[in-house]
This record gives C-alpha cells, structure tokens and sequence, in this order.
C-alpha cells in the first residue's frame, strides 16, 4: 500500500506534466505568432518570453528528476530514518514544486497580458 508520501510525490509528477503539457502550449503560442509579419520590437519581447518558457522546461525536467528519483527511493527507507528523511526531502521538494508553479503561472500570466496588448495594438 503506497504511503501518503509517494501518493504525493505521484500527484506532483501529474502537476508537472500539466505544467509542462502548458509549456508547450505556450511555446507554440509564440511560435504562431512570430510567423506572422510582426516589429522588431514584438520580436524582441516574444523571444524574451521564448527564452522564459525554456528555462521552465529546465525547470520542470529537474524536478520530475527529482521526483522520481524520489519516489524510486521512498519505499527503501528504514521505519526508524523515514520520517525525519522523508519530512526533510518532502518539505524540500514541496516549496520548490510551489515556487516553481507560482513563477510559471507569473510568466504566463504576463505573457497572456502581453498578448491582449498586441492584439488591442493591432
């Protein structure tokens, strides 16, 4: 029977997934959209944002790295070391699973601001 720690460590690898699912959506977004007849400008801040979704995808391979890592140890702890191990590396993961989330939705929130602001230019 799986412990509540790796049912969590399986629900943040189907967040990352989404995560990443969303990433390329918004990296085919740009690419959609700089195959149009568009200012240099325009494609400055689109590759900008390019550039930021890229190093989400970084992001995101090391961490479901990490996670499954993880989850290939988590069944090899001793009862007496799980808990003080696993409270450390679940903690751990955790606030970077959250602050990698927090920052990906910031930079496509951005980008979906930016993109009502050409579309209003145009």
């Amino acid at each position: 029977m799986p412990s509540n720690y790796q049912i969590e460590l399986k629900s943040w690898l189907r967040k990352l997934d989404l995560l990443q699912q969303e990433n390329v959506l918004l990296k085919t977004r740009v690419a959609e959209i700089l195959q149009n007849d568009v200012d240099r400008p325009t494609v400055d801040k689109l590759e900008n944002y390019l550039f930021g979704f890229i190093q989400k995808d970084a992001i995101l391979a090391l961490l479901r790295r990490d996670v499954a890592n993880e989850m290939k140890s988590a069944g090899f702890y001793q009862k007496g070391e799980a808990h003080d191990v696993i409270e450390k590396k679940q903690g751990g993961l955790r606030k970077d699973i959250a602050q990698m989330e927090f920052e990906f939705y910031k930079l496509k929130m951005d980008f979906s601001n930016y993109l009502v602001q050409l579309t209003h230019a145009a």
